[in-house]
């Protein structure tokens, strides 16, 4: 990520160098301007992809710029800076298309806040430097995470956690950049959890700066990620009501247990739990933050990576039809789109 800078105070300057230098391995500052005058002129030969820039400044101020750079390089990210006195003009601004704004003084932790809201407004521009082998991984991280936090599984969720740090060192990934995926991968479940529960409190205490600050190790960053994890757990649990926890756990008994039944329907397993098809639909929703369908699906695709890991060499066939799939070619086109390989590729680097 290309960072350009643009302030008319040389102080202030350094000092957003320091903190956007501490927060993600892959953030480079490629330049300064003093004015909108010189950050237009500066744009014409340096790439960037988020402009950081005061409001007040002599010759164009930060709202003039804004305007052009919108008209011109659509791309760029902008993040405006203002002081308390200034707070409803930022807000204004806004409107043109800002991505945030920082009210000075500016702590590392509200600049890690923005830089990170940035990524999520497009979190695959900024993370293509990653193969699609670890893309792979880390979406199935955050699925895992997602519906352990939902379902309150606290157990699962530790082992999701345990599982990527032990994936990042296989991947001989450096400590920052390792404190970098947590990041992504916290705003990606806090992104997910929120269409749920608005008002679930995010970048909680439990990792404030830790990711983007030089003295907390990575393995002190992922033991404050389990906390954020388990509070965050902790937070729906205690919002979802005991009746529905029940009902939703004898769900996933019924699935584990009729999962290979390829014409099982959500009316079925509603009739087991003595309640109506709709209600079973939102409350799998509310409770797993994914439809019944999407559950269902997930459930048979581990079963069938079960089976094809045994090495029995069953047909490929029998394997989807044990596991529920109507047909093979369907679980061959599923079990591709979810894991990037077919389901014999998947068995041969296991052979």
């Amino acid at each position: 990520m290309n960072i350009i800078i643009v302030d008319d105070e040389p102080t202030i300057r350094a000092g957003l160098r320091v903190l956007l230098a501490n927060c993600f391995e892959s953030l480079v500052v490629t330049g300064e301007a003093r004015n909108g005058k010189e950050a237009l002129q500066l744009l014409e030969d340096t790439r960037a992809d988020v402009m950081l820039t005061d409001i007040r400044m002599p010759v164009m101020d930060g709202l003039q710029l804004i305007q052009s750079v919108k008209d011109r390089y659509p791309h760029i990210e902008c993040i405006i800076l203002t002081g308390h006195s200034d707070f409803e003009y930022a807000r204004l601004a806004l409107q043109f298309g800002v991505t945030d704004y920082l009210v000075k003084p500016i702590t590392q932790e509200k600049m890690n806040e923005a830089i990170l809201r940035v990524i999520g407004r497009n979190p695959n521009h900024w993370i293509t430097q990653l193969s699609a082998g670890i893309m792979r991984e880390l979406k199935r991280t955050v699925d895992n995470i997602v519906k352990g936090i939902a379902s309150g599984d606290r157990l699962s969720l530790l082992q999701a956690a345990a599982m990527w740090q032990q994936n990042c060192q296989t991947w001989s990934l450096s400590p920052t950049l390792q404190k970098h995926l947590i990041g992504y991968i916290k705003l990606a479940y806090e992104t997910e959890l929120l269409a749920s529960w608005p008002s679930m409190p995010v970048l909680g205490s439990a990792l404030g700066s830790a990711l983007g600050s030089a003295e907390i190790n990575e393995q002190e960053a992922y033991e404050r990620w389990t906390i954020d994890l388990a509070d965050k757990a902790n937070w729906i649990s205690t919002r979802t009501s005991p009746r529905n926890r029940r009902i939703y756990e004898q769900v996933l008994s019924y699935l584990d247990n009729h999962y290979a039944n390829p014409a099982l329907t959500i009316h079925d397993i509603a009739a087991h739990c003595g309640i109506t098809a709709a209600y079973l639909s939102k409350l799998i929703r509310d409770t797993a933050n994914r439809p019944l369908t999407a559950l269902l699906s997930e459930l048979r695709m581990d079963k069938a990576k079960e089976q094809l890991k045994q090495l029995d060499h069953s047909k490929l066939s029998v394997v989807a039809e044990n596991c529920g799939f109507g047909d093979y070619p369907h679980f061959s086109k599923l079990f591709k789109k979810m894991h990037g390989i077919s389901p014999q590729e998947f068995r041969d680097k296991r052979s």
